[in-house]
């Protein structure tokens, strides 16, 4: 990289009066809050297309023109139609954790300083675009198209550029476009050491024709934490476009951390992370329901990318006045960003940020900042700086560079938005230390980083495998040692020589070639749930489970599936129905060379088979059935008599429930099929009718369920982890594949007959309290109580139209019911008592019909009582 200088843009004259004339008046464009507003221009846009990441803990909306989240416009996913949310962490929490981000390049391009972005605070337009879809793939797919080239479990690749003039930037300079075309690909996995990030690299080439000089990658984040999602319009009280309600995002704290305790086994040292994070000020936390966003997000820098002394972080508060326009700058290289000293209006302003080098000191300090600061410029005054010291609306941008660009020449720059838990552990750290009185030190001290800093270093790890030498040129990364014990060589030498006798080493840092390879979960199993009367019946098929090779060591690595049941879709309502994992066992090998001495576990988990070959006692040991690992304990370990020294025990991996039928509820379907050779064509008669192979298919029956509620079920496959190395097993996702199920029969059953339809509750009844009983709204403590009413349609027909009239006849409501025989739900159908005027009903006698395809109909009344 070269030490690059913001150059100056030539703007005409009639520009630079009319921004003078915008600046002195402090007017902006929209609103005064420095939030962008979104409005339609054109109906010759081109394809603007935004999807949802919704595989994993973090759940956020990306583009196909540079914008992540949605801001303020009401943005739907292009392919499922669903409402695209701002940042939800963790995953149905119904929180936020960024209104608005988006992608910023600058460069210097002949005598003119450009910057094209994404989004920011006051656009109203993009300056990139896009007439291309955003490409999905991924390692789960089962059809090759979706599959192939495939990098995680959730890929989406988008391609635009910057290169259509659409719209204008503010105050009405008209973009300039880089000509620069970028390959947006990001990537998320659900695993559970890999859930709480998604990877983002930005391939950035030049298809212009001139030189692009001291390029600036930047990622730009109105980071607002606060409870609401943006999914639902009812979550967002009314408010003037473009400006965000008051009570949402306008108390957040930011800041830099540049490194974090650390530790490999008994080695202590400091990660270096180089994270922009943001949070709330205290939480929202709220004595009866706990804190309310007490997590943190953050966004760090990958690869060779990732370089301090190459790195700008800064934040600024956008305030409606001058005075109030305040973001850090250092007295030595102090700047007027066309308005005050925070937001940055023009392009100028933009690189200047993206290029200062500076790494603004965290939000808290603001009021520590007085004039009297040699380094740092103090907010106007002291009381907006207590102000913004105890939380704002704070946007912040984190960038690198410089890079040169000749015509055709590209780079990447990759890039990691991490979310960590519980960053607030103490609801009274806020108050004593922001809120009354005033100890930044003591605030930030505690703070819990540790999480946010785990998933960080993780998703650097996947980014680019420590130790693994990916190109072949014999370099795999950067080594830590940690000496844990040393001795004196010869003690009669003048200089007593010591040596170390014990060092444990660890691999921190790839061979700087990007792997995005994860270790992860054997595939989940094809599943199917079928109702049954006042049960369910799940049947699920584990091929590719039980045989898919670990991308990351290479090993079958399947050690057992888990069916899972909730009454509501949040992963925590998820019960354990039954289990089914591999007997084998781990072993642990005394180390008396350690210090401490003590026992490790070594070698991955040993089925019996193996331990009986390696210690039995019979003149073949492999045939000693006698043998029982579990006979050798840790206070009563197995002594081997040819290596005295040798001092081992046996633990069970996992809880060794493998008699299918016996030891757990589920069983083999085809108990008699043998293992198919699939090296050699499959004969028919191991084949099931829908071309699944009979080894393995499973079966569970769940019964004594009740037929007027939902279930979510869920099938998922784990394995045996690494516990040498201390990798715990890793399992797919409970959410992954979840299904709604009714125990109410299934319509495949009921085909030939005439259905006997029933309405509940009936009569609906106000002060029945079904909300507290749990018969509608679990999970939904943010919806009030009137958007959780409910009335059900059961045993009703696959395909049928559902109707609700007045007394006289008048239609309240239709419904549309259209689902497979086979589905889970096909018998069952919810009106959320809202009528086709998007009213609320009102108390009274109403009549229903229902009619099937086939034109069989049926009528009943319903009473309901407010």
């Amino acid at each position: 990289m070269q030490t690059a200088q913001p150059k100056s843009r030539s703007i005409p004259c009639l520009l630079i009066a009319l921004a003078f004339y915008i600046l002195s008046t402090g007017t902006v464009t929209g609103s005064d809050t420095g939030k962008d507003y979104d409005q339609d221009h054109s109906a010759a846009r081109p394809l603007e297309c935004m999807r949802v990441i919704d595989i994993n803990n973090l759940v956020w909306g990306i583009s196909n023109f540079g914008r992540l989240g949605a801001g303020y416009k009401p943005y739907t996913d292009c392919i499922t139609g669903a409402r695209v949310p701002w940042m939800e962490f963790p995953r149905d929490s119904r929180t936020t954790y960024l209104y608005k981000g988006a992608v910023w390049i600058g460069a210097v391009v002949d005598n003119d300083t450009l910057v094209s972005t994404g989004a920011d605070f006051n656009v109203p337009s993009t300056e990139f675009l896009s007439d291309l879809p955003i490409i999905k793939r991924s390692t789960l797919g089962s059809i090759a198209l979706e599959t192939q080239g495939a990098v995680s479990e959730l890929d989406y690749i988008a391609e635009y550029t910057d290169t259509v003039i659409y719209g204008a930037s503010y105050p009405s300079f008209n973009h300039q476009p880089l000509d620069i075309a970028i390959t947006q690909s990001s990537y998320a996995w659900s695993y559970r050491y890999a859930e709480d990030f998604t990877l983002m690299n930005l391939n950035i080439r030049n298809i212009g024709e001139f030189d692009l000089h001291d390029v600036y990658v930047g990622v730009y984040m109105d980071a607002d934490v606060h409870e609401g999602t943006g999914q639902d319009p009812n979550q967002i009280p009314p408010t003037t476009p473009g400006v965000k309600p008051v009570t949402q995002g306008v108390d957040d704290l930011c800041g830099f951390l540049y490194d974090y305790p650390g530790s490999h086994g008994a080695c202590e040292f400091r990660d270096t992370v180089g994270l922009a994070w943001a949070i709330d000020n205290d939480g929202d936390y709220d004595r009866n329901t706990g804190f309310g966003v007490p997590n943190v997000v953050g966004v760090r820098l990958l690869g060779d990318a990732f370089d301090i002394d190459y790195m700008s972080y800064n934040w600024w508060v956008a305030g409606s006045i001058q005075a109030y326009d305040y973001g850090p700058q250092k007295r030595s290289n102090i700047r007027y960003l066309g308005f005050g000293l925070g937001r940055p209006y023009r392009d100028t302003d933009k690189y200047y940020l993206l290029s200062n080098r500076e790494i603004d000191f965290s939000s808290p300090y603001t009021a520590a900042i007085t004039d009297a600061n040699i380094t740092w410029v103090a907010a106007s005054s002291p009381g907006y700086a207590t102000s913004v010291s105890q939380g704002a609306d704070i946007q912040y941008l984190l960038s690198v560079g410089p890079y040169d660009l000749a015509p055709g020449a590209d780079i990447s720059i990759p890039f990691a938005f991490v979310a960590g838990q519980n960053v607030h552990r103490d609801e009274k750290n806020f108050p004593l230390n922001l809120g009354n009185g005033y100890n930044p030190d003591t605030f930030i001290d505690g703070l819990d980083f540790s999480d946010l800093v785990k998933n960080a270093v993780t998703a650097a790890n996947i980014y680019d495998n420590p130790g693994v030498d990916t190109d072949g040129d014999g370099y795999v990364g950067k080594l830590d040692e940690c000496i844990l014990d040393s001795a004196v060589v010869d003690s009669l030498l003048p200089d007593t020589n010591w040596v170390y006798t014990v060092i444990e080493s660890t691999y921190y840092e790839g061979d700087g070639v990007p792997d995005y390879r994860s270790a992860g979960p054997p595939p989940p199993p094809k599943f199917w749930v079928n109702s049954a009367v006042n049960g369910v019946r799940i049947r699920f098929n584990g091929f590719e489970s039980e045989t898919t090779r670990d991308v990351f060591s290479g090993l079958v690595d399947f050690e057992g599936y888990r069916v899972y049941m909730a009454r509501d879709e949040r992963e925590e309502s998820y019960s354990v129905m039954a289990s089914y994992d591999r007997e084998n066992y781990d072993k642990y090998i005394f180390k008396a060379e350690l210090v401490p001495p003590r026992f490790v576990i070594e070698g991955l988990p040993f089925d019996l088979e193996e331990l009986r070959c390696l210690y039995g006692r019979t003149l073949d040991p492999c045939d000693d059935s006698l043998f029982n690992p579990l006979d050798y304990s840790l206070s009563r370990p197995l002594r081997l008599t040819d290596y005295p020294d040798s001092i081992i025990y046996f633990t069970k991996h996992d809880y060794n429930v493998s008699r299918l039928g016996f030891d757990t509820p589920i069983r083999k379907l085809y108990p008699e099929a043998p293992r198919p050779d699939l090296s050699q064509t499959i004969p028919p008669d191991q084949l099931t009718e829908d071309g699944y192979l009979k080894y393995y298919e499973y079966e569970l029956i769940i019964d004594n369920l009740v037929p007027t509620v939902p279930y979510f079920v869920s099938v998922t496959a784990f394995d045996f982890g690494s516990p040498e190395t201390g990798l715990e097993p890793l399992e797919t996702s409970k959410q992954l594949n979840a299904t709604e199920v009714f125990a109410a029969g299934s319509a495949a059953e009921a085909s030939g007959a005439e259905p006997n339809a029933y309405v509940y509750p009936n009569p609906f009844r106000i002060d029945a309290n079904y909300r507290a009983k749990g018969y509608e709204g679990r999970g939904r403590d943010d919806l009030p109580e009137y958007r959780t009413y409910k009335i059900n349609f059961a045993n009703i027909p696959s395909q049928c139209w559902i109707r609700i009239f007045s007394l006289d006849g008048d239609l309240i409501k239709e419904l549309r019911h259209d689902q497979p025989n086979d589905s889970p739900t096909a018998r069952h159908e919810t009106w959320d008592m809202v009528t086709r005027n998007r009213q609320l009903i009102v108390s009274g006698l109403y009549y229903w019909s229902i009619e099937a395809d086939d034109g069989r109909t049926q009528i009943g009344k319903l009473v309901v009582i407010f």
